[in-house]
């Protein structure tokens, strides 16, 4: 067992942007001197399933690029800007890109931040390793792991927590599961195995060609990232004839603007807890963009280029029950649910070997601004961060965004740079470097 100032749970996006945020910062030494472990369950760290996805990215290619400027760039990413990985990406600097095209980028930065740390004396990457439970203490957290070589654990000062997210299905009180009931021939699928199964791919001799209505539930990004797959396949003719896709929220979809000029110049209503102060932008967090941006815009009469044939939107800004659901949806032969993300996590327990249930107010675990998980009977639990998929941080001063914004912050620009700089604040607080390992 070794003991860590800082054991990194799940080597995706999200994990493996802790350490570029601190070279980005220029605090990658002070980082890694007091010791970072990063524990990864797949055999690549860096992109996470990012590479499987077959949709656009919701960010500029630009954006992925920008932790090659400054000490990150000439330290631990040094020489990564002349790779075929990154010269494909700047390709698409200012478009939106295949996420393959990410994703081989991101794998690339993982295996730079898996080698700094395995070069390191008191560090080390363990790949191939799954995270079993986690249990905190006023001292420290022990974590438990399974490798090949069988079970394994270490202890750390914190235990940052970025496994990813797991979609969530459930619409209480079950009425996807009722109206499934009755309509025994509907069938449903997540927006992950829409964009991540090849039969959904423009190239795909597929059956789903056939289909002629389908309904997308809910009002997150990857409601309408999804529709705005079924877009692309609808203009390229891919459906076997014409196709209705009825996006079905709570409310009408925020965009994103560059500025409120520029919102009020389309004719889009917005007021001013949407607008981010420092900024200017129009829902700079929460607002669609990509792809997803660029559909909505068209469903909602905003743009110069309509939609496809048969894409739109019900509100339904009821109750979600089988019947509100069964209207909503009409006679669609296929259901995708994208109702967001929850973080998927470890068993975690308490010193006292009971487990812990963190607070989860609006459906999502609580992280806060500071990126310390709340527990559900109050407080905050020991030596425990959390960011990433399912578990983002909300705005803050630091971090900047539209006021009236009441949902997490997530993508991997803002890991690497305004969230990173609050979560490095949260793991070097009250190291225990001088106890020894």
């Amino acid at each position: 067992m070794t003991h860590y100032a800082t054991v990194i749970c799940g080597g995706g996006p999200a994990g493996v942007s802790a350490v570029v945020a601190a070279a980005v910062q220029g605090r990658l030494e002070e980082f890694l001197d007091r010791g970072v472990l990063l524990v990864e369950a797949t055999g690549r760290a860096g992109s996470g399933s990012i590479p499987h996805y077959g949709i656009r990215a919701n960010s500029l290619g630009s954006a992925f690029l920008e932790c090659l400027d400054g000490p990150a760039g000439s330290g631990l990413l040094a020489g990564l800007a002349d790779s075929a990985e990154a010269r494909e990406l700047r390709g698409w600097a200012d478009e939106y890109p295949p996420l393959p095209v990410v994703g081989a980028f991101l794998t690339l930065v993982g295996e730079r931040v898996v080698d700094a740390l395995r070069r390191h004396p008191r560090c080390d990457a363990l790949l191939g390793h799954r995270v079993v439970e986690v249990r905190t203490g006023p001292e420290r957290a022990t974590v438990l792991l399974s490798g090949p070589d069988g079970e394994l654990s270490h202890t750390g000062d914190r235990v940052l927590l970025t496994m990813g997210g797991r979609e969530r299905t459930e619409l209480a009180p079950d009425a996807l599961a009722a109206l499934v009931a009755r309509r025994p021939g509907l069938r449903v699928l997540s927006s992950g195995e829409v964009i991540t199964d090849p039969s959904w791919h423009p190239d795909a001799a597929s059956p789903h060609r056939a289909l002629g209505s389908i309904a997308v539930l809910g009002g997150a990004h990857s409601a309408w990232a999804v529709a705005a797959h079924l877009a692309r396949l609808a203009r390229a003719g891919w459906f076997a004839g014409p196709v209705e896709v009825t996006v079905v929220e709570r409310r009408l979809p925020p965009i994103f603007y560059f500025s409120a000029a520029e919102a009020r110049a389309e004719g889009y209503r917005w007021d001013e807890a949407d607008v981010c102060g420092p900024s200017g932008r129009v829902h700079r967090f929460g607002g669609l963009r990509g792809p997803a941006r660029e559909l909505a815009r068209q469903v909602m009469g905003l743009a110069a280029e309509k939609a496809p044939d048969g894409f739109g939107q019900v509100v339904l800004d009821g109750p979600w029950t089988a019947e509100a659901l069964e209207a909503a949806v009409g006679d669609a032969d296929l259901v995708i649910t994208a109702l967001g993300y929850d973080a998927r996590l470890p068993r975690l327990l308490g010193a006292d070997g009971r487990e812990l249930e963190l607070a989860r107010p609006r459906g999502a675990v609580d992280t806060g601004r500071d990126g310390l998980p709340g527990l559900a009977a109050g407080g905050s639990a020991e030596r425990l961060v959390m960011y990433g998929l399912g578990a983002g941080l909300v705005p803050s001063e630091e971090t900047g965004g539209e006021p009236g914004y009441r949902g997490r912050l997530d993508g991997v620009w803002v890991y690497q740079h305004d969230i990173g700089a609050v979560i490095l604040r949260a793991l070097l607080a009250n190291d225990r470097t001088e106890e020894g390992r």
